[in-house]
C-alpha cells in the first residue's frame, strides 16, 4: 500500500503505478517463482494498494502523474503477512525545448524549413521506465508551432531519446 506525492508534498490523483520484479534480478526472481508486474492506479488521494505480491527483496515501483515526472523506489521487500507502506515523493522534470526542422534540399548538411505541426515526445531509455512508457509518452508530449520549436515538461532525468513525427516526413 501506499500513496504518491508531488515534489511539494502533494497527493497525485490518479498518478499510474507499476510494480516489477527488479530489472537487474529478473532471471533469479524467475528462477524463484516471484516474478512480478503489477499495475494500479492511484485514488483522488494518490492512495495506490497492489494485492497478492508473493514475499520477496528486491521490487521496484515506478510512478507518474500530473505534475511529476516518472519516479522510483527501488529494493521494496515485501514480507509474507506483512503490509508493506511505501511513500513515493515526485520528482520534478526537466524542461526540454527544441527545434524541428526537415532536410535541406540540396545536401544533408543544410537545415530545411521548420516542421510545424510534428508531435513531440521522450521514450524511456533502458528496462526500468518501459513499464509506463506509455503515460511518459503521453505526458511529455508537445506539438512544433510554425517555427518548429516544441517544449517538452516533466521529462525524467537520466538518458531518455527523443521521439518526433509529423506527416510528409
Amino acid at each position: 500500500i501506499g500513496q504518491v506525492l508531488d515534489g511539494n508534498g502533494r497527493s497525485v490523483a490518479h498518478a499510474q503505478v507499476a510494480l516489477t520484479t527488479s530489472s537487474m534480478g529478473m532471471l533469479e526472481a524467475a528462477a524463484d517463482g516471484v516474478v512480478a508486474f503489477l499495475r494500479a492506479e492511484a485514488d483522488a488521494d494518490g492512495r495506490f494498494a497492489f494485492a497478492g505480491v508473493s514475499p520477496a527483496e528486491g521490487y521496484e515501483l515506478a510512478a507518474i502523474g500530473e505534475g511529476m515526472a516518472i519516479t522510483h523506489v527501488l529494493d521494496l521487500e515485501v514480507r509474507a503477512g506483512e503490509d508493506t507502506v511505501v511513500l513515493v515523493h515526485g520528482r520534478v522534470g526537466a524542461i526540454v525545448r527544441g527545434r524541428i526542422v526537415g532536410m535541406g534540399p540540396d545536401t544533408p548538411d543544410t537545415p530545411g524549413l521548420p516542421v510545424a505541426g510534428a508531435r513531440v515526445a521522450v521514450l524511456p531509455r533502458g528496462l526500468r521506465n518501459l513499464k509506463l512508457a506509455k503515460k511518459l509518452l503521453v505526458s511529455t508530449h508537445a506539438v512544433t508551432d510554425a517555427d518548429g520549436v516544441y517544449q517538452l515538461e516533466g521529462v525524467p532525468p537520466g538518458a531518455v531519446d527523443l521521439l518526433a513525427m509529423a506527416d510528409d516526413f
